[in-house]
């Protein structure tokens, strides 16, 4: 299963509704100083409802990926039946943490405390990133 991300799919959406974050020195997270933008990606099987994001902290200045945080907002009973019966991916695949197969550095852990914070105290990015997949799904048209 091949993740893209939504900007190669939605250039018009993703341009002004892609988060960027910005942490300065010594912020509590523990993060590398710097401007970092939070790119979602959805797997590009039309058919495949895993209802799941990546999400690369892309660092703008050095071009490069700080961390990559899987995220799947529905519950493990969810992605259990999904993945027919599988309960131990499906408890992984439920929530946040650091995607294994994916590019990583060295505070992706700092990376994935402060997703898990800010994730869950933001209903309103939740619900934009649930809208992000329909449309990337869906294919459909919206400016």
């Amino acid at each position: 299963m091949e993740f893209i991300p939504f900007s190669d799919r939605k250039p018009e959406i993703a341009s002004h509704e892609t988060r960027a974050v910005i942490f300065g020195a010594g912020n509590e997270w523990r993060i590398f100083p710097g401007q970092y933008a939070l790119v979602e990606s959805f797997c590009s099987d039309d058919e495949c409802d895993c209802r799941k994001t990546m999400i690369a902290a892309f660092d703008i200045s050095s071009k490069r990926i700080a961390a990559t945080i899987g995220y799947g907002w529905e519950s493990t009973a969810f992605y259990t039946k999904w993945l027919h019966g599988d309960s131990e991916m499906g408890a992984e695949m439920a929530g946040s943490y650091v995607e294994s197969r994916a590019t990583q550095s060295a505070h992706s852990t700092q990376w994935l405390a402060w997703w898990e914070n800010m994730i869950t105290s933001d209903e309103k990015y939740q619900d934009r990133i649930r809208e992000h997949y329909r449309i990337f799904k869906k294919q459909e048209t919206r400016s």
